[in-house]
């Protein structure tokens, strides 16, 4: 809990919404709004700042600590009594002084513990004209500084409310969402806060700025960044000009537009490799019923409604969708619907996962399942008895190490 809370603020930024005056009865017209910035760790806080390189960070050792370069570890400031020694290879005995007129960043105490955590290097091979070792700078030390937030400004014009209204102007969507904020506002705090395959979630979704954000991104400079959108399913108000289009929930206007500017995107780019597609999942209880009663409230009528452990009301795609999640499978992952001996089998992940829920299978049916190896496989519980009895034994046969389940 030490990373909580208001001590992580970072900065804040403003945003100029408009440059047009009102009526306002107290004389002030505010043409801004304030961006607050925040860290779960400010400690650990890196805005990359648009511009920057860090293409050239690496991990070709696979070094715990991450991506790094071979970094310059010498300073034009110091001290010869403590900047000002050599630094010598174990391998070739070859001694390294810092350049003229510069000093080591480190003392002789600090070197020895950069040589144990690994963040120094010593090479077996190298030219004459190099040095002895390596000096590991990591990516996620990189820390922010002052000249960083130059970049980040929010008062140019294009950042202003008229222009996020235009991008709904362009979409159809105009007259459903009043105060929204525009694409290139949101472009540049990603660009800023993540890499091209960051996934960017936005708790307060409104009409999906930030996904049609990220896929305006992913166009413009090819990345595979993923988002999530979450928004509470609030009601349009009943006399407004959304609910009269069929727009029952904001929820509704959100999904309308990520689908609008995913079309948009392709004919804008028409070479870009993008996946516009999106998944919509809402909040609900599991698919199972609760059969953890007290012994002494569990009735024999009990027991003979939850023979069935899955509640009635719920689809296959419910129950696809929590197995998916109990395997540790992203949902954002490929499914099909295949046939397999006339039954229906959907393979997830290629066949990472097959689920059948086909009730009517036969030893056959499961032989050709198993050829496939899946890592995993799921069957209904209501297949025949003698069905089931069979399953273990022949993927055991088969596939040993295919984990099987039965729902």
């Amino acid at each position: 809990m030490k990373y909580l809370g208001g001590g992580n603020f970072v900065a804040d930024f403003i945003r100029k919404t408009k440059s047009t005056t009102n009526d306002a009865k107290t004389g002030i017209n505010y043409q801004h709004e304030m961006l607050l910035c925040f860290a779960k760790n400010k400690n650990n806080i890196n805005l990359l700042g648009g511009s920057k390189d860090l293409s050239n960070y690496q991990n070709p050792d696979n070094d715990p600590n991450g991506a790094w370069i071979n970094d310059n570890p010498s300073a034009k400031s110091g001290s010869y009594e403590t900047g000002y020694f050599p630094i010598k290879n174990p391998y070739t005995n070859k001694e390294d002084y810092p350049p003229e007129g510069r000093f080591w960043a480190f003392s002789k105490n600090t070197l020895q513990q950069h040589i144990n955590n690994g963040r120094i290097c010593f090479k077996k091979e190298y030219k004459d004209n190099e040095r002895g070792f390596i000096y590991k700078r990591y990516l996620k030390d990189l820390q922010t500084t002052l000249e960083t937030f130059d970049s980040l400004k929010f008062t140019d014009n294009k950042f202003m409310n008229q222009v996020a209204t235009k991008e709904l102007k362009d979409l159809e969507l105009v007259e459903y969402f009043p105060y929204p904020k525009g694409c290139n506002f949101l472009k540049e705090i990603i660009i800023h806060g993540s890499d091209k395959n960051s996934l960017i979630l936005d708790f307060f979704s409104g009409s999906a700025t930030t996904a049609h954000a990220v896929m305006q991104l992913n166009a413009e400079d090819g990345g595979n960044r993923k988002y999530i959108m979450v928004q509470w399913p609030e009601k349009t108000p009943e006399d407004s000009e959304a609910r009269k289009a069929g727009y029952s929930t904001i929820c509704e206007i959100g999904k309308e537009r990520i689908r609008r500017a995913g079309e948009k995107i392709k004919k804008d780019y028409p070479n870009a490799n993008i996946d516009t597609g999106f998944r919509v999942f809402k909040l609900d209880s599991s698919n199972m019923e609760d059969v953890y009663y007290e012994a002494e409230k569990f009735s024999q009528q009990d027991i003979s409604k939850t023979i069935s452990y899955i509640k009635a009301e719920r689809s296959e795609e419910d129950l696809l969708f929590q197995i998916i999640l109990s395997c540790g499978i992203p949902l954002k992952c490929k499914i099909e619907i295949k046939k397999v001996n006339n039954r229906d089998v959907y393979f997830v992940d290629n066949t990472y996962l097959l689920v059948c829920f086909e009730k009517d299978i036969d030893d056959n049916t499961i032989e050709e399942l198993a050829k496939m190896q899946p890592d995993f496989m799921v069957f209904n519980q209501n297949v025949q008895d003698s069905t089931l009895a069979n399953i273990k034994q022949i993927f055991k046969m088969i596939s040993n190490d295919t984990n099987v389940k039965v729902i």
